[in-house]
């Protein structure tokens, strides 16, 4: 991808004209000086892969102003909001997020946990129906024993 970059009359010789980077993953190749601010510049310079911003929309590029960053190149909220104020909204976030999949976490331990208890509860329900028919049965087989003991005792007298 090739840039242009645009510098202001004001700026022609100056030491932080030598401090340009290359910013975020782009590459600036040629840098033309040029006595038109009317023209575009890199700073209102439309980018195809623009990063995104925390706040979900993609980032604008703008010139700072700072003295450490003095006129450099940054990527910016398009909204506004300061860099601090992202990234603490984002360590809140990250956090959140770590809470609920920790909370997740132990959901799905208690679900599992939940699962087996109810399998354990089906097989003692299991277990107790085939002893009550294994009791049924008995009782009937006793009945039937009894009732040819009476037959065979009727027979015999």
């Amino acid at each position: 991808m090739h840039l242009e970059l645009v510098i202001p009359k004001e700026l022609h010789g100056r030491a932080a004209l030598q401090e340009l980077v290359p910013i975020a993953s782009l590459q600036l190749t040629t840098i033309r000086m040029s006595s038109s601010v009317s023209s575009s510049s890199l700073a209102n310079h439309t980018l195809r892969n623009n990063p995104m911003c925390t706040c979900g929309k993609p980032a604008s590029l703008r010139t700072s102003n700072t003295p450490p960053n003095s006129w450099r190149s940054l990527f910016g909220c398009p909204k506004g909001y300061h860099t601090s104020a992202i990234s603490n909204e984002s360590i809140t976030v990250r956090k959140e997020k770590k809470e609920f999949v920790k909370i997740e976490i132990e959901l799905l331990r208690k679900d599992e946990e939940l699962r087996k208890r109810e399998e354990e509860i089906a097989k003692r329900e299991l277990g107790v129906h085939n002893d009550q028919v294994d009791i049924q049965r008995q009782q009937a087989d006793i009945r039937r024993e009894r009732t040819l003991l009476r037959i065979y005792w009727v027979i015999s007298i």
